[in-house]
C-alpha cells in the first residue's frame, strides 16, 4: 500500500496533475475539430490541440489541476469497479426475464437471447453513473471551484451517503418487486 503511494507522490512532484490537465485538453480540442472536420489535415488539429492545451495550462490555477487530478484517480477507480462488476454479472449469468429476439437455424429449435440489466434500464444506470460522477467531483474538492467552500464533505461522509442512498434502494427494489403470488 506504501509502495503505491509513493510512486503516487513521486508522480505528482513530476509535475503528473499538470500533465493530466494538458491531455484533458488536448482530447477534448482533437475531438472536437475532428469531428467538425476543421480543419482538414490532421496534423494541424493536432498542433492547434497541442498549444491549446499549453494554453489552459499556462491559465490554470493550482487549485484546478489537483482537483482534476484527485477527480481522475477517482473516476479511475469507479471505472475499474463498474467493470469488475460488468464482469461478474455477465459470468455470472445474471439476465432479465425479458428477451432480446429469436434466433434459429431453419428447422432448428429457435434461441431466445434474454436481455442484460443495463440494455433493459438504461435510464437508471445512467442516473447511477451521473451520481456517481458527481461524487467524485464532490469528494475531489470540486465544491470549493464553484464557491462552496464552507461545506466540507470528506471522502468518509461521501462514502456513508452513498451506501445509505445504496440501502434505500435496495428497500425500494425489495418493496416494489412483483414475486410470485402464492395460491
Amino acid at each position: 500500500m506504501s509502495n503505491h503511494l509513493t510512486v503516487l507522490s513521486q508522480l505528482e512532484r513530476l509535475g503528473f496533475p499538470d500533465l493530466l490537465l494538458w491531455l484533458l485538453t488536448f482530447a477534448v480540442v482533437y475531438g472536437v475539430l475532428s469531428q467538425a472536420k476543421i480543419p482538414k489535415s490532421a496534423a494541424s488539429r493536432a498542433i492547434i490541440s497541442i498549444v491549446s492545451g499549453m494554453l489552459v495550462l499556462m491559465a490554470a490555477p493550482a487549485s484546478l489541476i489537483s482537483v482534476i487530478s484527485m477527480m481522475s484517480t477517482n473516476l479511475i477507480l469507479i471505472v475499474l469497479g463498474l467493470l469488475v462488476l460488468i464482469v461478474f454479472t455477465e459470468a455470472s449469468g445474471v439476465r432479465l426475464g425479458k428477451y432480446e429476439g429469436v434466433h434459429g437455424k431453419k428447422g432448428q429449435e429457435p434461441t431466445r437471447i434474454p436481455k442484460r440489466f443495463y440494455e433493459e434500464h438504461p435510464l437508471e444506470v445512467g442516473l447511477v453513473l451521473i451520481v456517481l460522477a458527481a461524487l467524485v467531483f464532490i469528494g475531489s474538492g470540486g465544491l470549493s471551484l464553484l464557491g462552496f467552500q464552507n461545506i466540507n464533505l470528506g471522502q468518509s461522509s461521501l462514502i456513508s451517503i452513498g451506501f445509505l442512498v445504496a440501502v434505500i434502494l435496495a428497500v425500494l427494489f425489495l418493496y416494489f418487486e412483483k414475486g410470485e403470488k402464492e395460491e
